[in-house]
């Protein structure tokens, strides 16, 4: 199943790039996927026309506004980890929404994991200022043992502090909040968080959302996707075909005859080919018998 290994994180503030550092243990066929949250001041202007950095893939694109100078634009990237990602030390994503805006957001390292298509959640203009950021529409989570990844944009004009209760029509999983930031400047403050949940077993969603700490938020923007285990696949090797009743003899080696012939007995008895020696015959020896000659005295 796919596993977040590892985090990088880029705090809140007025910058033109947003800079993540490689998340820690990076390697070959990891799956990237990072959350940049932007958020535009009162008295900045339109925010401009968002960037993809080369070699990556923008998966979500969430945007919203309650006026003409307070854009607010939430976007999701990925990229597979080739030899390149794991050499270097950090990763750049342009922001271009001038020095009045706020930005943020994480990198996660994920193995095991492909990203799916998203649904994109937006809220639109929020003129009861509830403390609740509620989302409808239908997310298909087609496979089991995924994480769900929810991302949270607030807007108000009190104080930012945070977010909890996590939530998801249906069973609710348990949720880890992976990045919670605000600031609070002259004309808007700014909220954005990030959460995960392993999802044991697929389902529509209809419905998201979270609690924001502040109880006077007049604008959210969400967005949630997930991420699985890459789906079985062809594979490029063809393997070993056999007949229905037999293996093929293909590249069997057929033997040879051997030099040796072994030793073949007849069927009866054993050949009598085996040395042999002719036994010597004793002749007997004759003696000529003595003649006794009495004695006379």
């Amino acid at each position: 199943m796919a596993v977040i290994e590892s985090t990088s994180s880029v705090a809140v503030a007025k910058q033109t790039n947003a800079v993540y550092t490689k998340p820690t243990g990076l390697a070959l066929g990891d799956l990237m996927l990072v959350f940049l949250l932007q958020s535009q001041d009162g008295t900045s202007g339109v925010m401009p026309a968002s960037t993809t950095p080369a070699g990556w893939t923008e998966n979500a694109l969430a945007s919203g506004t309650d006026g003409p100078n307070t854009p607010t634009r939430l976007q999701v990237f990925s990229r597979v980890a080739e030899a390149a990602d794991v050499a270097a030390s950090n990763f750049t994503f342009p922001v271009g929404i001038g020095t009045g805006g706020y930005s943020g957001g994480s990198m996660f390292r994920i193995s095991n994991s492909a990203i799916t298509p998203p649904t994109i959640f937006i809220s639109g203009l929020d003129t009861t200022r509830n403390e609740f950021a509620a989302f409808t529409g239908s997310l298909n989570v087609a496979f089991d043992d995924s994480i769900l990844f929810m991302a949270l944009i607030g807007r108000d004009n009190g104080v930012a502090d945070g977010t909890s209760d996590f939530t998801v029509s249906g069973t609710n999983p348990t949720w880890t909040e992976r990045y919670d930031q605000n600031v609070q400047d002259a004309d808007q403050d700014h909220q954005l968080a990030i959460a995960s949940a392993p999802l044991a077993v697929g389902r529509t969603i209809t419905t998201f959302g979270a609690t924001w700490a502040e109880s006077l938020v007049n604008r959210s923007l969400g967005v949630l996707i997930y991420v699985t285990t890459p789906a079985d696949g062809a594979g490029t090797n063809a393997l070993l075909s056999v007949s229905p009743t037999t293996f093929l003899n293909t590249g069997v080696v057929v033997g040879t005859a051997g030099t040796n012939v072994l030793l073949e007995p007849i069927p009866d008895m054993f050949s009598q080919s085996g040395r042999g020696e002719t036994p010597t015959v004793w002749t007997p020896e004759v003696k000529t018998p003595a003649t006794w000659a009495p004695e006379i005295k």
